[in-house]
């Protein structure tokens, strides 16, 4: 009789195990490629990805495995190349012009029989979004993730030593960021009065959009602004603030460098992306210094038009079967709601992209502790994503920015006359 009880139990745990590995066989695997390498964005992703999986993820049989990818660039040459070789992630963040190679590649599922399927409400979308991502014969291709907008940081602390109040416009910016400057005896600097990080074209610097100018023209067949003078005014006027000895030129060291002087009063303030809100905060806390937050400032002659950047999410159809397409968007479904949005944007500082956020009693909380959290949001009424109206050369565009920029400011080996006509003669081939 016990021989008997013994091998009835045996059986019973062999069948309970193999329950037990059958589930997890059951399990449908979400592969997640993104962007976040450290700090508080891989600790918001993470923790997107924990709370999906002990939730909606362990009810309906779907585990999402996130994986840190690289660049926005090394995400899209490795999307394409995984899609070849049967690989493929099943969702991915995807930099604002690295989306349109992927639909042309046939990479991404359209987004909108989804949302249709499940009541997804697309006009919960910031105007601002939605004038992108409903643009392409009403098929959807990837949502708002990590999106970010320039913003002017200052130290606070010494702002309000020096009786500063932050600034609106460029030209009260100048009179600021001036107020800041300190040399020695000796003409060595001691304090700047700002700094734009490097390989900030079309973001961390002002937008000809701003003068009723723009990058691309309408019909994609030219660019205004380096005919009518628009961007000439722009480089003009950043030369000339480093010129002046009160705008710090970038240089290799980089970003690192550049908020270690704001950390330590060696600098007065930044033109800076919103996504890096919670990490400045932080740096300026440990140095003893309170953050000031504002506007992106704009000419006043202009309008107070400002860009939109950072990243998107979308769904790879390439290689992934019907169920796996599914599981990908209860994860992107889970993302984008208040809660999810709400944990972004207070953990990093990127912008909380629906109309709805704004009425979840934890974001307005948030807001009202930390007013300047707000910024972001409330500017996006001037708003304008990257990627509306662009060229298929548009990374190629930017990159002829950058190097002219390098050249005027970091180096100042070249005018800004030169510049243009640097960016003229590299960019002419795209507007044959």
């Amino acid at each position: 009789m016990k021989k008997l009880l013994s091998m009835l139990l045996v059986l019973a745990l062999a069948m309970s195990l193999c329950t037990v590995a059958s589930a997890e066989e059951e399990k449908t695997i979400v592969t997640f490629w993104h962007h976040a390498s450290g700090g508080a964005l891989y600790d918001v992703v993470k923790d997107s990805v924990d709370t999906f999986n002990a939730t909606i993820g362990a009810e309906k049989g779907i585990e999402v495995q996130e994986t840190y990818v690289g660049s926005y660039h090394d995400i899209l040459s490795k999307v394409q190349l995984s899609v070849t070789s049967g690989d493929q992630p099943t969702v991915a963040v995807s930099g604002l012009f690295q989306i349109a190679p992927q639909v042309e590649d046939g990479i991404l599922a359209d987004l909108r029989p989804f949302c249709e399927a499940d009541g997804f409400d697309l006009s919960n979308f910031l105007d601002c979004f939605q004038e992108v991502y409903e643009a392409d014969d009403g098929r959807v291709w990837a949502f708002p993730y990590v999106r970010s907008t320039p913003l002017f940081f200052y130290n606070k602390t010494l702002a309000d030593e020096k009786g500063l109040t932050a600034p609106t416009t460029i030209e009260e910016m100048e009179e600021f960021c001036k107020a800041f400057y300190t040399v020695d005896e000796n003409g060595n600097t001691l304090v700047y009065g700002l700094e734009i990080p490097s390989q900030s074209f079309t973001y961390g610097t002002v937008s000809p959009a701003q003068l009723g100018s723009s990058y691309i023209s309408a019909d994609r067949k030219s660019s205004p602004c380096l005919e009518d003078g628009t961007l000439l005014k722009i480089f003009s006027d950043y030369r000339r603030w480093v010129d002046e000895g009160w705008c710090k030129p970038y240089d290799a060291q980089g970003g690192s460098a550049m908020m270690e002087r704001l950390f330590t009063g060696k600098l007065g303030a930044i033109l800076n992306s919103s996504g890096g809100l919670i990490s400045i905060e932080t740096g300026m806390k440990e140095g003893g210094y309170e953050m000031g937050v504002a506007p992106f400032p704009y000419y006043a002659e202009g309008k107070p038009f400002v860009s939109i950047g950072g990243g998107s999410i979308s769904l790879i159809a390439e290689g992934n079967s019907e169920e796996e397409q599914q599981a990908g968007w209860e994860f992107i479904k889970f993302l984008m709601s208040d809660e999810m949005i709400y944990r972004n944007s207070v953990g990093t500082g990127y912008i909380p992209f629906t109309k709805s956020v704004a009425e979840y009693e934890p974001m307005i909380e948030y807001w009202e502790e930390h007013p300047y959290a707000r910024v972001a949001y409330d500017q996006m009424e001037y708003g304008e994503a990257q990627e509306k109206g662009v060229i298929p050369q548009m990374t190629e565009y930017m990159n002829a920015g950058f190097e002219a920029l390098d050249l005027l400011i970091q180096a100042q080996t070249i005018t800004a006359e030169e510049a243009i006509e640097m960016m003229k003669t590299t960019t002419a081939e795209y507007f044959e």
